[in-house]
């Protein structure tokens, strides 16, 4: 009787959204800041108007900055937190692709920005940035992320959006 050698692989995780939690909080708290802001500059206008071009420019620009503010944040806060829920309970329920090989193609963004990080492994792309609002992986290689030309990798891919990520030791 030949005996076979079986190879027990270790993956350690490096990222996983479900443990991470809510990744975007900053985002959250800078948006409602602006709110208040607007809020705050619409009521000191309304007591202490300017008078002349400065006071109408000054008008304009506050009544516009908060047109933006109200209009865009108040759906955007509620987009980032229900993809990040979703994102989860696919995780939780196991509603991935589990994607396992080789990083080919790997692109590091520069440390500034104004590009994404990119790669390949087994037939799918990967593309994240630092500065995008996400519930994902998104650490790019100059933040100290993980992701390396070369290295075994196994993903928890949902739809191009990395849950969660492991690298091979």
């Amino acid at each position: 009787m030949v005996a076979q050698l079986r190879s027990f692989s270790s993956y350690l995780v490096v990222y996983d959204l479900a443990r991470e939690g809510f990744p975007n909080w900053t985002f959250v708290l800078v948006a409602s800041g602006f709110m208040i802001l607007s809020l705050g500059l619409i009521v000191y206008d309304w007591r202490k108007p300017m008078m002349g071009l400065r006071g109408a420019y000054r008008r304009l620009f506050i009544w516009f900055s908060a047109l933006v503010v109200f209009t865009m944040l108040p759906s955007a806060i509620p987009d980032v937190v229900s993809e990040y829920r979703s994102h989860v309970q696919a995780l939780r329920e196991r509603r991935y692709v589990l994607v396992e090989g080789i990083v080919e193609n790997f692109s590091p963004a520069p440390s500034g920005g104004h590009r994404d990080e990119t790669f390949d492994v087994a037939g799918h792309h990967y593309s994240y940035s630092d500065y995008v609002v996400v519930a994902g992986y998104h650490q790019t290689q100059s933040h100290g992320g993980f992701v390396r030309q070369g290295a075994h990798v196994r993903i928890a891919d949902l739809n191009g959006t990395i849950l969660r990520l492991e690298i091979l030791q």
